[in-house]
């Protein structure tokens, strides 16, 4: 379960790019002129900042591999009916 871990942490950083990106930017109000932290990086196609990485791409990967472990767990055969079901209801949602 630790190798999983540390494999499910790793994949997690490397989809959220948090490897080179900047972590939030900023500009400059045009009515106040103070500045403003802004998530979302606009005029570039593929960049990202790493908030933006870590609530959108990271997170819902990381979700689908967890809800495909969880319906490999529901298949096990010593398992209870219940908990059995409990693993695919999460597993799928």
């Amino acid at each position: 379960m630790m190798v999983f871990s540390l494999v499910l942490l790793t994949y997690f950083m490397v989809v959220s790019g948090i490897v080179e990106p900047p972590g939030i930017g900023s500009t400059q109000d045009p009515v106040s002129g103070t500045v403003r932290p802004i998530v979302f990086m606009s005029g570039r196609v593929n960049g990202q900042y790493i908030i933006e990485g870590l609530s959108s791409a990271g997170f819902i990967f990381v979700l689908g591999g967890i809800g495909i472990v969880l319906l490999d767990l529901a298949l096990d055969k010593n398992r209870a009916k219940s908990v059995k079901v409990s693993y695919a209801s999460a597993g799928v949602s």
